[in-house]
C-alpha cells in the first residue's frame, strides 16, 4: 500500500487492482433499437446480441448474457432484423473473446445476402447521417 495523504488513509496503487476489483458493477448493454440486434439460437434457446460490425461475410456481436453457451467453431442461427423483416442465417462462431463473438455466415442464400446487403447500406446511411453531429 501507499500512503497518499493523511496518515491514517491508504491507497492501493492502480496496478495492484485486479480486474475483478475494477468491475463490480454489472455492464448494461445499450440497445437503441431492432436494427442493433440479432438474436443467436443456441440448442433451443435464443439469445440477444449487440451488433458491433457487419459485412457481407458476417457479424462481429456483443453477447448480453456473459454466459452464453456460445462454442468456437460451434454452428448456430442467427435471426437478423431489417426494416420489420427478420431473416435467419447459419452462422459459425469464427472467433470468441468473452462477450465478444464474430459469427461467419455460412451458404448464404441469394434471399439472406440481399436482406444482409441492404442492411449494410442502411447502417452507412445511418452513420453518414449521424457523423456531422459527433
Amino acid at each position: 500500500m501507499l500512503r497518499n495523504g493523511p496518515a491514517d488513509q491508504q491507497v492501493m496503487p492502480t496496478s495492484a487492482i485486479t480486474m475483478q476489483e475494477k468491475r463490480r458493477s454489472e455492464r448494461i448493454v445499450p440497445i437503441g433499437s431492432n436494427e442493433d440486434v440479432v438474436v443467436l439460437h443456441i440448442s433451443g434457446d435464443q439469445h440477444l446480441a449487440k451488433i458491433l460490425d457487419l459485412s457481407d461475410g458476417g457479424t462481429c456481436v456483443y453477447m448480453v448474457e456473459p454466459n452464453a453457451p456460445v462454442e468456437l467453431d460451434g454452428a448456430y442461427r442467427v435471426s437478423l432484423y431489417h426494416k420489420g423483416k427478420i431473416q435467419d442465417i447459419d452462422v459459425k462462431v469464427s472467433r470468441k473473446n468473452g462477450q465478444v463473438i464474430g459469427l461467419e455466415f455460412v451458404d448464404l442464400s441469394a434471399a439472406a445476402a440481399e436482406h444482409v446487403s441492404a442492411k449494410i447500406i442502411w447502417l452507412e446511411v445511418e452513420w453518414m447521417r449521424l457523423k456531422p453531429t459527433l
